[in-house]
């Protein structure tokens, strides 16, 4: 078929929406289609896209991205008025074949309402978990029911789950299980010597920045506390916080490429976290994050909920024991949701 042209609603806070939708951007791009990514998250200003996009040089895969890609970052410092005009503009002026809304069928603030109307093209909302009062306060199942061609749900229900036509994908994740580095090549960017078998402790440095003060503070409790039992490391994307915490944090998109390495994460609830570590087998301790919309706690199996940092340590000394170091996971294989949802869109054109 003729390249298509995605542009992808991808706003909100933090890297969720961002993340889940480059995942969905590669698998269209490795098919030819052209792809327009729209976000306001602060997230937007640590990414390299380019990096993100191609992971420079890829290990071990046949990946090849052959289609077009374009991003626009809005101020998230905006008011609601300038968001919403610019988004309303953009869509009436931009030129594509589908639109994709990841989490907000109405938009973030609403802005989606009027200009949905008028858009000719098909419209396809990603229905993930969502709290259920925003579902009911704006009767969103009306609203997707008369804007919506299709829903895609990534990997998990939403309350939409029983509408007409809603399909259910794997989850979407930012790489193919090719694309993993290797566990030599992840121990080497992780800064481990080849001779040093411990296993590997990675906390993800995300969030609020409260939130990651949190994990800089765990990070550093933990070294001292495990000491030579476990290599601990700082996986961010800030490039602050690697200055000042060298050899003992790594700046890596997306952190799914380390997997194979990677033998226990500490981490939040958070939609890639968690399906990043079900499709790796990789154990993961989470806090489940307070946010407005997303329900992290529903997520998280009971035995992966650590009420809090200081929680995080005793669980985390009961896990050395019986972990295994990387090297065990060179045959990891997943299926990409991405992918999936690619072909769907494909069909539906």
């Amino acid at each position: 078929m003729s390249p298509l042209k995605l542009l992808i609603y991808a706003m909100g806070g933090g890297f969720g929406h961002l993340t889940r939708s480059l995942a969905l951007a590669r698998a269209a791009l490795k098919r030819g289609h052209r792809v327009h990514i729209l976000c306001n998250t602060h997230a937007a200003q640590l990414f390299d896209f380019s990096q993100a996009i191609h992971f420079g040089r890829l290990e071990n895969t046949s990946s090849k991205l052959t289609g077009d890609f374009t991003i626009t970052a809005f101020s998230p410092d905006d008011s609601h008025d300038k968001f919403a005009e610019s988004i309303q503009r953009f869509l009436q002026d931009a030129e594509y074949d589908v639109l994709v809304v990841d989490t907000f069928p109405r938009g973030l603030i609403g802005e989606l309402v009027a200009p949905l109307s008028q858009i000719r093209c098909p419209k396809v909302l990603v229905h993930r978990d969502l709290n259920p009062n925003y579902v009911e306060q704006y009767e969103l199942a009306d609203f997707v029911r008369a804007n919506y061609r299709t829903l895609v749900m990534p990997g998990e229900e939403g309350p939409l789950a029983q509408m007409p036509g809603a399909i259910l994908t794997a989850p979407w994740l930012a790489c193919d299980s090719d694309e993993l580095l290797s566990s030599e090549a992840a121990r080497e960017a992780l800064f481990i010597e080849p001779e040093d078998d411990r296993p590997v402790v990675a906390v993800t440095c995300n969030g609020k920045p409260d939130e990651q003060d949190e994990c800089v503070e765990l990070s550093v409790e933990l070294r001292e506390q495990l000491g030579d039992r476990a290599i601990v490391r700082l996986v961010t994307l800030d490039q602050g916080i690697c200055e000042r915490h060298p050899k003992a944090s790594v700046r890596m998109w997306p952190f799914l490429r380390l997997h194979r390495s990677v033998d226990l994460v500490i981490g939040s609830g958070g939609y890639n976290t968690v399906h990043e570590c079900r499709a790796t087998g990789t154990r993961l301790l989470a806090i489940a994050r307070k946010r407005l919309y997303d329900r992290q706690a529903k997520r998280l199996l009971p035995a992966e909920v650590i009420p809090s940092p200081a929680d995080a340590q005793q669980r985390i000394a009961g896990h050395l024991d019986s972990l295994e170091n990387g090297y065990s996971k060179h045959s990891v294989r997943y299926v990409n949701g991405a992918t999936q949802a690619i072909e769907h869109l494909e069909a539906l054109l």
